[in-house]
């Protein structure tokens, strides 16, 4: 990486050279000297009223700056601004409120990383007055800005929770998966399976899992150690649903997009046990083979303590969605009644983003 020259590296430079010039002048050693410190650089006058910044000893004035904005009708700047306040619209009608001691928590915590930023970028050790100075950041401008991040995750964060599905429409199951596919995934040059093989695989399964669900009737053995013991749903490193005894996360009927949560007789079966415990009476035929299903815990019997805190768990994992969030945003700009002194950009239509499970 190379480091542009600084003003001050500048000047220690011009030291060495200054202190070198007269040893070599001279023809016999004399006493050390010790050199003169560098001066530290002279800060820069105050910019006159009205100028924003002075380059090379050119002005750029605020009001060639409004000049440019107003020329640029539609431009991006402008869109970001018509998105701030369509954000703080939304905010108004969802009560969103930020405390000074937010802005200042995270304030505190982006300055921080700047300066841990500009140390390890090999920018040297800087403090936060310095970087702001180097690249113009008023702590006006600062808080505004984090400010402004707060009030849109905030109101994001209320859309989601306004739009998530919650767990009365969900259920909680365990299930027991046999495959009928083949133990090995075919190699590149294998034959293809014939009618046959496939027929005798699906017959296996389904002789095997209707054992397994004879002996769970029977009480030779419970559901959730015939899972850990007979499930495919594992890896080699110990994860799937088979080593928690079959247990599944709260799932609905259908997701956001309106598409079923799988396949449908997986669905309709596991919405057609009555009670809590209860078991399919027969294996459930999906694509890759069969399933049996027990009945653990439905949605509306869950504690008021268990919803809110599936509410949370499923807003702040969204609150991660980048591409979400920016969805939501566009949503409200492209559906909010903006009036521009000229027509903007085309934009694709609003889509309002589904939280996803």
């Amino acid at each position: 990486m190379i480091h542009k020259p600084t003003f001050r590296t500048a000047v220690f430079a011009a030291s060495l050279v200054l202190v070198a010039a007269p040893v070599r002048a001279q023809t016999k050693p004399s006493p050390a000297t010790v050199a003169p410190k560098p001066a530290a650089p002279a800060k820069p006058a105050p910019l006159p009223a009205g100028v924003a910044a002075r380059v090379n000893g050119k002005n750029i004035t605020f009001d060639a700056l409004a000049a440019q904005l107003k020329a640029w009708k539609g431009s991006p700047m402008i869109q970001e601004a018509v998105a701030e306040l369509v954000i703080a619209q939304e905010a108004k009608k969802y009560k969103v409120t930020v405390t000074a001691a937010e802005i200042a928590a995270e304030v505190f915590d982006f300055k921080q990383k700047r300066v841990e930023q500009e140390r390890t970028s090999g920018r040297g050790m800087a403090t936060w007055r310095e970087i702001a100075a180097r690249y113009g950041i008023a702590d006006s401008y600062l808080t505004d800005y984090v400010r402004g991040i707060i009030v849109a995750r905030k109101t994001y964060a209320k859309f989601l929770e306004s739009n998530i599905k919650g767990l009365d429409e969900q259920r909680k199951i365990a299930i027991i998966a046999l495959t009928n596919l083949p133990a090995t995934p075919p190699k590149p040059g294998d034959a293809p399976d014939t009618p046959e093989a496939i027929a005798k695989r699906d017959a296996d399964a389904k002789t095997k899992i209707e054992g397994i669900l004879a002996d769970i009737k029977a009480n030779k053995i419970s559901f959730a150690d015939a899972a850990k013991q007979f499930s495919a749903d594992k890896d080699e490193n110990g994860g799937g649903s088979a080593a928690r005894g079959g247990e599944l996360p709260w799932l609905p009927r259908t997701l956001p997009n309106g598409r079923p949560v799988g396949d449908p007789p997986f669905v309709d079966a596991m919405f057609g046990l009555a009670k809590v415990g209860d078991v399919t009476p027969a294996p459930v035929k999906v694509p890759n083979g069969y399933l049996l299903i027990k009945l653990l815990q439905i949605g509306t019997d869950a504690t008021p303590a268990e919803k809110a805190a599936y509410k949370k768990s499923q807003v702040d994992a969204q609150l991660q969605n980048q591409q979400g969030f920016a969805q939501w945003r566009a949503y409200l700009v492209q559906t909010a009644k903006v009036d521009y002194a000229a027509a903007p950009m085309p934009v694709p239509p609003a889509l309002l983003p589904s939280p996803q499970p």
